[in-house]
């Protein structure tokens, strides 16, 4: 028995030294910006063999680690620039936004006679950053991802393709750019 111990303390040493031996090499660049929460965790270490009943508990607690998934996911969202929150939240609160400017040039517009269109945005709407994402649309004509010189356009049937398959499939109906716009998918001409 006494051996079972003395192997236990012994990797419990050794796994204090290879915590140790770890800080020094990868926590040295964060001393200046994140001390306090390097020193509560070589604090830790001083109560290695009974973690639950140190003043260290509560960084083990069950919560924490849901937490820790949360910041996880947040931070990947970050740098792959994409949303953390489901789209129809995102959308819904971007519209949110969106909502008094458009609300605005609607009454502009009626007190002068027009009226909004209900299918397209007649403005760019400054979103917040954290409604701004990359584009991921691939047009389904061409199978490219669409950029800033390329970027989508809504056919008048609601269909969507990328601004440069608008062209060609304008050219190879009309023969030149005019107020006619084709559609691959309605087999259709959609008058402007």
């Amino acid at each position: 028995m006494d051996v079972e111990v003395e192997a236990g303390t012994s990797q419990q040493h050794r796994g204090v030294a290879d915590a140790l031996a770890y800080a020094r090499d990868h926590f040295t660049p964060f001393f200046s910006s994140q001390f306090s929460a390097i020193q509560q965790l070589f604090g830790c270490l001083a109560f290695a063999p009974n973690l639950a009943n140190s003043p260290y508990a509560h960084f083990f607690h069950s919560s924490r680690w849901t937490e820790l998934a949360q910041q996880f996911t947040r931070e990947c969202c970050s740098v792959l620039n994409l949303p953390c929150e489901s789209a129809l939240l995102v959308t819904l609160t971007a519209g949110c936004f969106a909502l008094p400017t458009l609300a605005k040039l609607a009454s502009v517009l009626q007190d002068k006679g027009f009226t909004l269109s209900s299918d397209t945005l007649p403005l760019g709407v400054d979103l917040p950053k954290q409604f701004q994402y990359h584009s991921i649309f691939s047009c389904p004509v061409s199978r490219e991802q669409s950029t800033p010189d390329n970027p989508p356009t809504l056919l008048p049937c609601g269909h969507v393709i990328c601004k440069f398959s608008m062209h060609k499939l304008l050219r190879s109906t009309s023969g030149s750019l005019g107020c006619v716009r084709a559609c691959a998918w309605c087999v259709c001409v959609c008058v402007c």
